[in-house]
């Protein structure tokens, strides 16, 4: 079965650890070490590509699209956007959208909100995405967590209307109750035995698992800095050194594609094919 493969294109310190840091040249390093990983399997998959990364390396951008992978948005600061609010999120998304376009030629069609950042209620954003011609999101994770979470959302990806997707980020139900899998901490921290058996699960569902990941997950350097409480170096790099390995039998042993190589296989609840 199809399963899907997200990138979260982003560097570390900026996103994670100090909202206004600068983009630092280790998302250029990451991201290539990830290339070559995605290049040796033959697999593409979707990047929600963060505006400031793409201003300050738009040559990645392009390395990225030239490799086969689709470009989508992952908006421009990194920032919630329930803390950006209505004009500002709208001002960063089609900041980033008219960029991401300019660079690859191509009509970006998904976006990711930094941290999951929206739910079911925020009706105002689904209407901004619309207005800005995207296709699809994958922002929500169908959870009650106490970060991000709408539980009220369906776990496979469908139909908002007849013309825009949500994408669900993968969950498991367990004792009546939904766990997030298969990205970010959650893939670094579980078994990757655990791992392979939730994609699993989820395909016996008849719905696609939906996997993301970060470049900077691949990088045993960036929490060497002096200034990074222990805290937080422990939590964010605990068995970091793992993914490389998880990643190659991941990349081996599941059919992984792109959102969008997904979406043009399928047509809406309405009956009308999306592309």
């Amino acid at each position: 079965m199809d399963n899907i493969l997200t990138i979260d294109l982003e560097d570390w310190r900026q996103s994670v650890f100090q909202a206004n840091a600068p983009i630092t040249g280790r998302v250029l390093e990451n991201t290539k070490v990830l290339l070559d990983l995605l290049e040796a399997d033959g697999i593409h998959a979707t990047f929600f590509c963060q505006g400031l990364v793409a201003e300050k390396y738009p040559r990645l951008i392009k390395d990225v699209h030239a490799a086969g992978h689709e470009i989508a948005t992952h908006g421009w600061s990194h920032k919630s956007v329930k803390k950006l609010g209505k004009e500002k999120f709208k001002e960063e998304l089609n900041h980033s959208i008219r960029l991401l376009e300019d660079i690859c030629g191509e009509k970006v069609l998904g976006h990711r909100a930094p941290d999951f950042s929206i739910d079911l209620e925020m009706q105002w954003v689904f209407e901004i995405m619309r207005e800005a011609g995207l296709v699809y999101d994958s922002s929500i994770f169908p959870i009650q967590g106490k970060r991000y979470g709408s539980p009220e959302c369906r776990v496979e990806p469908y139909c908002l209307d007849k013309n825009f997707w949500e994408i669900p980020l993968s969950t498991i139900t367990l004792w009546g109750r939904r766990f997030p899998v298969l990205g970010g901490g959650y893939f670094r921290l579980c078994p990757y035995s655990l791992s392979t058996f939730f994609i699993k699960a989820i395909n016996a569902e008849n719905r696609p698992a939906i996997i993301y990941i970060h470049p900077y997950e691949l990088d045993m350097v960036a929490l060497n800095d002096a200034d990074i409480p222990i805290k937080i170096r422990i939590h964010q790099g605990l068995f970091r050194s793992r993914i490389m390995g998880r990643l190659k039998s991941l990349f081996k042993e599941h059919k992984l594609i792109s959102i969008r190589r997904l979406l043009a296989k399928r047509e809406c609840s309405e009956g009308q094919t999306i592309f």
